[in-house]
């Protein structure tokens, strides 16, 4: 390459914005020409160009490959264009590059082009990589024994040795977070290597060996808590770690996390005396799977107890004597049964393993658990379902569960069955229906008896007493006609008017014990009488909706609905201080719905509820449970100062004895 002047000015122009060390030789290693960027990475300046050549940036332990480099290029001997070598820069800090070499004339006199790559990053990246390489070797070796080995805890000595040896470390450790009684959480070391060079190798009471408290180090230990690599310059730290580091002769450190699941088990620590020594990120992600390994170790010992433990635990749980547990596959073949299911069955656990389950039920039984056993595997959902069925002669009620059981390889061909004899349960269930048709029948018989006898006894007021006071007052009125004392005149005039406030307490009462309203007229009649009455009486503006669709009605639901609004519109009237109330009664689907709502005081509702009954009357409690025993609720809803809203609610049944609206 022959440069002109010209040819040499857009040389320069091109080689100034360049990121390498380009210059022009001479052919006895002088530098005729350098960049910029020469400068800035040797720390030469222009003014030393005439004074530079390669040995100025050649170690001396490259000297000697330099000059027989160039001799070899100005004799025409064969000689690479492109090598790797080591240049020293003017305060003594060697640079890793690669020169690439070619000829060129520089004002007409013989020369070399030359190109000098920084590969400082490429060089570090490649010892990293065989570090990694180290390291992994190392792990894999450790962990390949580990797996082979029945005590493997003996093996982690070698195992540190190893991995500070792939990356030349001074000392590594492996330490377990343990309470103390005295300083409280800890590390611990519990392995411990250390290069011949260090002071301390481990022994017992040694730097390094002696425990750390999580306080000391609290910064670290959150973020190793969360999972984070910690490295950093021992320089540094102050206070309590700086303490901890000092002794050991550690310039740099790094610390990996183990972790089993998501607790924090301990660390793995590793030291360099060079202090500020940069740990690469293929040597940190190195660091981590070894931990990761530690920690996968960890957990496989926890694991091998585990299942120690938990052998002897389902031993336990399986040899329950009164459930029959057994594993049956897609088939309806036993594959295991407990003692208990083979003691049922009449075999023991060793003759029913094979057996299928029609070789101990009847076939109707067999098919039908066998189909519920294949659509729980089929759905891989627990299925729970009862069956009577005949075992060894004698019928029984049990209750199945089906647990499908999922395989290493995903497959779900086999379930869990536990089974339990609930005969017992049933009868107790089936005694309790009979007992609750009965009370039932009783709570209606004694409504009615109730009922009946409120209207005997109105009826024997209206009749006796009732129509005695009338006379009463009619021959106590011709009296006062022939009475000329006017004493005598107005004793018998107050004696009058008593009567006549007996008579209409007795119509009250009457109407109170049993409404004739409510027998001749029905139901949604006598509330809205009760209703008219409540707003004569406490000057409170009722109203009464009627959907006009209750059609029939049995006594019993007519009487308690009638008697349970009677008792709420009397709370209203005495408690709620409300001004308005509103009183309505529908059919929603197959239920007699009645609804009492006012603008009231309100209560809590929480309170009301949890009343155990010892309320006098026809309270809401007394209302609650009475509905609740003819299959019907009562629903509240208020809150203090906001009302309240009650609704009644029967289910739609007839009943016998024909009334004017239809209602029976």
């Amino acid at each position: 390459m022959i440069m002109s002047k010209r040819d040499q000015q857009d040389f320069r122009f091109l080689v100034e914005a360049a990121n390498d060390i380009v210059g022009v030789i001479s052919k006895d290693g002088k530098f005729l020409y350098i960049n910029q960027r020469g400068y800035d990475l040797t720390g030469y300046g222009e003014e030393d160009l005439g004074t530079l050549s390669l040995s100025s940036f050649t170690p001396a332990d490259q000297e000697e490959r330099v000059h027989a480099y160039l001799a070899a290029r100005n004799a025409g001997q064969p000689a690479p264009e492109r090598y790797e070598t080591t240049i020293i820069n003017r305060d003594g800090q060697r640079i890793p590059v690669e020169i690439s070499v070619a000829q060129a004339t520089w004002d007409g006199q013989p020369a070399y082009s030359a190109i000098l790559r920084n590969i400082t990053e490429r060089t570090e990246a490649h010892r990293d990589l065989r570090r990694r390489d180290e390291v992994m070797a190392a792990i894999t070796f450790a962990t390949d024994a580990f797996l082979h080995a029945d005590a493997w805890e003996d093996l982690i000595g070698d195992a540190l040795a190893k991995l500070g040896a792939a990356m030349d470390l001074g000392r590594v450790s492996l330490g377990e977070a343990r309470m103390d009684p005295d300083r409280g959480q800890i590390i611990k070391p519990i392995h411990y290597w250390a290069d011949a060079s260090f002071n301390d190798h481990g022994e017992e009471g040694a730097p390094g060996t002696l425990p750390i408290p999580f306080a000391n180090i609290e910064p670290f230990v959150r973020l190793m808590q969360a999972g984070q690599v910690v490295h950093t310059d021992a320089r540094r730290l102050i206070g309590p770690i700086a303490e901890i580091l000092d002794p050991l002769d550690i310039g740099s450190f790094l610390v990996a996390p183990i972790l089993v699941g998501s607790e924090m088990w301990g660390c793995l620590s590793i030291g360099d005396r060079a202090a500020g020594r940069s740990w690469s990120a293929l040597e940190i992600d190195a660091i981590q799977i070894a931990a990761d390994i530690f920690g996968a170790l960890v957990r496989r010992r926890r694991t091998e107890k585990a299942l120690v433990e938990s052998e002897a635990m389902y031993r336990n749980l399986v040899e329950v004597p009164n459930l029959s547990i057994v594993t049956i596959d897609r088939d309806g073949i036993f594959r295991f049964a407990n003692s208990a299911a083979a003691a049922r069955l009449g075999v023991n656990s060793a003759q029913i393993i094979g057996k299928t389950v029609w070789d101990f039920f009847p076939k109707e039984y067999a098919d039908r658990h066998v189909q519920e056993l294949r659509h729980a595997l089929d759905s891989r959902n627990l299925t729970v379902f009862e069956t009577h069925t005949s075992l060894q002669g004698r019928m029984i009620w049990r209750e199945m569960h089906l647990q499908p059981l999922i395989e290493t390889d995903g497959s779900c061909n086999r379930a869990m069955v536990i089974a339990s004899d609930i005969s017992e349960r049933k009868a107790a269930a089936e005694a309790i229906l009979s007992y609750q048709e009965r009370l039932r029948s009783l709570t209606s018989d004694l409504l009615l008896t109730e009922q009946r006898e409120r209207r005997r006894i109105a009826g024997e007021i209206h009749e006796r007493i009732g129509q005695a006071l009338a006379i009463s007052k009619m021959r106590l009125g011709a009296l006062l006609h022939d009475i000329a004392s006017e004493q005598t005149h107005l004793a018998l005039e107050e004696v009058r008017v008593l009567i006549d406030q007996t008579i209409q307490d007795t119509r009250t009462l009457t109407f109170d014990l049993s409404p004739p309203v409510l027998h001749e007229l029905g139901l949604a009649p006598a509330l809205e009488w009760l209703v008219d009455r409540l707003g004569d009486e406490h000057g409170i503006d009722a109203t009464f909706q009627d959907a006009g669709d209750v059609r029939e009605l049995g006594d019993e639901y007519r009487i308690l609905l009638f008697q349970s609004v009677q008792e709420l519109l009397a709370n209203t009237a005495k408690h709620a201080q409300a001004r308005w109330v509103e009183v309505s009664i529908r059919r929603e689907g197959g239920d007699i719905v009645v609804e009492t709502k006012d603008d009231g005081i309100g209560f809590d509702v929480a309170e009301i509820s949890a009343t155990d009954g010892t309320t006098a009357g026809f309270g809401l409690f007394s209302i609650r449970e009475r509905l609740s025993l003819l299959g019907g609720q009562l629903d509240m809803h208020s809150r203090p100062g906001h009302g309240s809203q009650m609704v009644l609610r029967v289910p739609h049944q007839t009943g016998t004895s024909p009334c004017k609206d239809g209602t029976k």
